[in-house]
């Protein structure tokens, strides 16, 4: 009696050891895991505060350049940023403060869907995102009688009046079709 219940704790033994190394390893893995997705939002942070200076940027230079050619700068006419996310206007907005011109206070920052309607005599399209899976959150596909659109990429492009500025990262916007004839278009002009 004594063997046989030995025998059901040593078998019990060796049970709680290989719980306890797969639970290490499922400790290790969703460390790996958990790492892996904090690096991935990091990089995302890290895109979209790029983008977002970019954009401050160029409209700080365009202000500039209205401004020493004595045109006046008409914020609710002359620049509309559009980004995909909220977020990313609000990382916008916060890059513009850093420049300290008023003017920008009154830009038109604001998502694709929600500047329908909306024209400027200057659009920055910022794209946002930095891999392949992101893409299917930027393009709307649809057909039409004469091929294929995206919606949201036809709504961003034709909301510049006079001209267009697209911030992102060709190779990854290239893995779409459309996107990548706009690149090439861009390439050719």
């Amino acid at each position: 009696l004594l063997k046989s219940k030995m025998k059901v704790l040593v078998s019990k033994l060796e049970e709680y050891r290989k719980n306890e190394a797969s639970m290490k390893d499922a400790i290790v893995n969703a460390q790996k895991t958990c790492d892996k997705m904090v690096k991935e939002a990091e990089e995302k942070c890290t895109r979209m505060l790029s983008e977002a200076n970019a954009a401050a940027a160029l409209v700080h230079s365009i202000i500039t350049l209205y401004q020493k050619n004595g045109i006046p700068f008409d914020a609710h006419r002359s620049i509309g940023i559009i980004a995909p996310f909220r977020s990313q206007g609000a990382c916008i907005r916060q890059a513009l403060s850093k420049y300290g011109m008023p003017e920008t206070s009154d830009i038109s920052i604001d998502t694709i869907e929600r500047y329908q309607g909306s024209q400027r005599d200057i659009i920055i399209y910022c794209t946002t995102i930095s891999s392949n899976s992101q893409l299917e959150l930027l393009v709307e596909p649809c057909t039409h009688e004469h091929g294929i659109i995206d919606r949201k990429m036809n709504v961003a492009l034709t909301r510049a009046r006079c001209q267009l500025f697209v911030i992102g990262i060709p190779k990854v916007l290239a893995q779409d079709t459309l996107y990548r004839q706009l690149i090439e278009e861009f390439q050719e002009v």
